[in-house]
C-alpha cells in the first residue's frame, strides 16, 4: 500500500468513526427531545384537565369547544371588571 492510499484509508476510517459518533449524538439528542416532548404533552394534558373542571359539561366537549368556552369566559370576566371599575368611578364621583 502506498503512502497516499494509507492516508486515504486512515482518513476514511477516521470519518467512519466520527460518523458513528455523530449518529450516536443525534440519537441521544432525539431521545432527549422525545422525553421533553412527552413531558410537555403531560403538562398540556394536565392543564386541559384543570380547564375542563372549570366548565360544567365540558367532559363531552371537543378541545376547540373548550377553548372557545374559555375565551368567551375570559371576555365575560373582562367586561365584568370594566363594569365594576366604572361603578367605582361613578360612586367615588371621579371624572377620569
Amino acid at each position: 500500500m502506498t503512502h497516499g492510499m494509507e492516508v486515504c484509508a486512515k482518513e476514511t476510517l477516521r470519518n467512519q468513526v466520527s460518523d458513528k459518533q455523530i449518529v450516536k449524538q443525534v440519537k441521544k439528542k432525539l431521545e432527549m427531545s422525545s422525553r421533553s416532548l412527552r413531558s410537555e404533552k403531560r403538562i398540556c394534558l394536565k392543564r386541559i384537565r384543570r380547564l375542563r373542571k372549570m366548565f360544567p359539561k365540558s367532559e363531552s366537549m371537543e378541545l376547540n369547544g373548550l377553548f372557545k368556552e374559555t375565551a368567551d369566559y375570559i371576555v365575560w370576566l373582562q367586561m365584568k371588571v370594566r363594569m365594576m371599575q366604572a361603578l367605582v368611578h361613578i360612586l367615588n364621583g371621579s371624572d377620569e
